[in-house]
Formats: structure tokens, C-alpha cells, sequence
């Protein structure tokens, strides 16, 4: 058998000898099936000729729980801002809308001052005595009229411009939500498959991470860090709780807002929204709308918000209601339900209040 290093170098004089084809006038290497296959038949030969390849380590429950929960906080990140996008589409599509009545409008105020404009010069021509009737036509009359038409022609540029202008904004947003869309629905198909081939190993260690957290509850409330005395809790906010409650055990589905489904966000706009307190609809502007709570101060009904990066609010990926105890409600991630859980310590960004008693 020919050893190595005698054959790999018509091995690679193959793959420079690839012919290349253009597509739209770029130059692109003909498959990379060629480059992949040669690269198997280069790891059979390493094999074949004594070199030891290296076996790949067994992923432990613990990397494939970090694994399962940091593609679901890109995931939710990803899908919080896709639904920001989409909202902001169907803002601009209003915007576009009014915009394309004000341009009709525009266009009918111009063609009211040009038909004014000829009735006044028909009048005059049919009325004013031959010798003075080019001073009627060219004198104070005149320049009204056509100042007139001078603001209506500007009038309708302008608001054609807008217009335009708003349309193009609402094509760029569509093709946005689009990908979103299309991103979400392919990395919500791969977590699903992750999960189920991973059940096992990721409900054991999900439970270690419960235990974790609640022992990290402990330690903070032992160190009046949790749960200190911040007075009632508001009779709405309880009441939201129990609304949050009633949805235990229902799927989360991406950009779902109830009743049979929900997302992180999209639970607590219901709970309040049926408590009735109007909230936004995704995580960061619910953030942005609540009031500041220490976590010494939390109380049932405050909003729990977790981010990838604890110093940059724009991170925020997931939002839970707190319900005392150290435990939350919330609408976990694809291929799970709503449920009561631990705070996620390790990912807490910060705590919202929406109401306050007495408020």
C-alpha cells in the first residue's frame, strides 16, 4: 500500500486542478462534495496508516444542559426581536397608508386649484374689456392663482414622497420578517429535535439546576438580598398571578399570546392584559415599561427579566411573573409548557413592577 506521503500530493494537485464555473459574474469552486469527499478519504488514510485518531468525548448532562440553554436564550432573543420587527411593520404599514391618502388628497387639492385657476382666467378673458385684459390676466389675480398652484404642486411632492418612501420601509420590514420567521422556525425545529434526543440527560440535570437555584434563593434570602419586607402586593397583580396560573401546562409556541398557547412575553401581556393592565408585547419594552424592583424588594406579580449579558438591557431574552419563594411562572422555551420554576438566577437581569398596591 502506497504510504502517505507519496499520494497526497496528487491528492491536492486534484482539488487545485478543480475546474471553476461564474455565476453572475463570480468565480465558484465547483462542489465542496469534492473538498469534503477528499477530506474523508485524507481521515481514512490517516487512520489506515497507524496515525490514532482522537474519539470524541461523551457530552455530559451538565455541557448538554449549558448547550439546550444557551441556544434557548438565542432562540427567544432572536424571537423577541422578531416580533419587535413585525409590530414595527404593521406600524409602518399604517404609516404607509395614511400616507397614500394624504398624497390622494394632495392630488385633489391640485387639481380644485388648477380647475380654479382656469374658471378664474376664462372669467376674466370672457369679462374684462379688450385693451385692459392683459392687465387682468398678469396682474394680482395672477399671481394668486398661481402661488396657489405653486403650494398644491409642492404639497403633492412632498406627499408623494412620503409615500414612497413609507412603501419602501414596509417592503424592507416584510423581507425582515420574513427571514425572522423562516431563522425561528429552523432553530425552533433543531432545539425540538436536541431536546427529544436529550430528554433524559436534560430533565436530570434540569433538576440539579432547579435544586441549584433554589439553594442560591436561600443563600440570598439568609442574606436579606430576596424577598426583604416591600409591603403589600397590589390585589391586580395577584390577580394577574392567578391568571398565570390558570395556564399551566399549555405549549409555548413562538409568537403565541393565548389562550391555548403562549411565549415568555406573550403570557404575562395575557395575565395582566386579563387582569386589566395593558402591557407591552415583548420582553424589553415590557422591561422598559415597568418599575425598577431590588430583588430585596420583590413581591407576587413583578416581572422577572433574564438576559445573555447582565450589564446591557438590549440582551434581555426571557421574562417570568414572580410568585414568592424564589419561583416563578413562565413560558420556558420550545418544546416545553408553561410551569413553575426556580428564578434563573445565573441569567437574572433585573425586576419590573407594573402596579403597585393602592395604584
Amino acid at each position: 500500500m502506497a504510504s502517505l506521503s507519496e499520494w497526497l500530493p496528487s491528492l491536492l494537485a486534484c482539488l487545485i486542478v478543480v475546474p471553476r464555473r461564474r455565476q453572475s459574474g463570480v468565480a465558484v469552486v465547483r462542489g465542496r462534495s469534492l473538498f469534503a469527499g477528499a477530506v474523508a478519504v485524507l481521515s481514512s488514510a490517516v487512520l489506515v496508516s497507524g496515525v490514532p485518531a482522537s474519539a470524541a468525548p461523551t457530552p455530559t448532562a451538565a455541557s448538554l444542559y449549558a448547550k439546550m440553554r444557551a441556544e434557548s436564550a438565542a432562540l427567544e432573543g432572536l424571537a423577541q426581536r422578531s416580533l419587535e420587527n413585525q409590530q414595527r411593520a404593521t406600524a409602518v404599514k399604517r404609516e404607509n397608508s395614511a400616507a397614500e391618502r394624504a398624497y390622494r388628497a394632495a392630488l385633489l387639492r391640485r387639481e380644485r386649484a388648477a380647475d380654479a385657476a382656469n374658471d378664474w382666467a376664462r372669467t376674466a378673458y370672457m369679462t374684462t374689456p379688450g385693451p385692459s385684459l392683459v392687465d387682468g390676466l398678469t396682474g394680482t389675480g395672477l399671481t394668486g392663482r398661481t402661488a396657489e398652484l405653486t403650494r398644491a404642486d409642492t404639497a403633492v411632492r412632498a406627499a408623494e414622497h412620503d409615500w414612497q418612501a413609507t412603501a419602501a420601509q414596509a417592503r424592507a420590514l416584510e423581507v425582515d420578517v420574513a427571514a425572522d420567521h423562516n431563522a425561528v422556525a429552523v432553530r425552533s425545529a433543531n432545539l425540538r429535535r436536541f431536546r427529544v434526543a436529550n430528554s433524559v440527560l436534560l430533565a436530570r440535570q434540569q433538576a440539579t439546576a432547579a435544586a441549584s437555584d433554589m439553594s442560591t434563593y436561600r443563600t440570598r434570602v439568609a442574606a436579606g438580598l430576596v424577598d426583604g419586607s416591600a409591603g403589600p402586593v397590589a390585589a391586580t397583580a395577584l390577580e394577574a398571578v392567578r391568571i398565570a396560573l390558570a395556564q399551566l401546562g399549555k405549549p409555548y409556541v413562538f409568537g403565541a399570546e393565548g389562550p391555548s398557547t403562549y411565549d415568555c412575553s406573550g403570557l404575562v401581556q395575557y395575565a395582566y392584559g386579563h387582569a386589566g393592565i395593558a402591557v407591552p408585547r415583548t420582553a424589553r419594552p415590557q422591561y422598559r415599561a415597568s418599575r425598577p424592583v431590588p430583588p430585596s424588594q420583590l413581591l407576587p406579580g413583578d416581572l422577572l427579566f433574564f438576559a445573555t449579558d447582565k450589564s446591557n438591557w438590549d440582551t434581555i431574552h426571557h421574562v417570568g411573573i414572580y410568585l414568592g419563594g424564589g419561583r416563578m411562572v413562565h413560558a420556558p422555551t420550545t418544546g416545553d409548557v408553561v410551569r413553575i420554576a426556580p428564578v434563573w438566577w445565573a441569567e437574572y437581569f433585573g425586576a419590573g413592577r407594573v402596579v403597585s398596591a393602592g395604584s
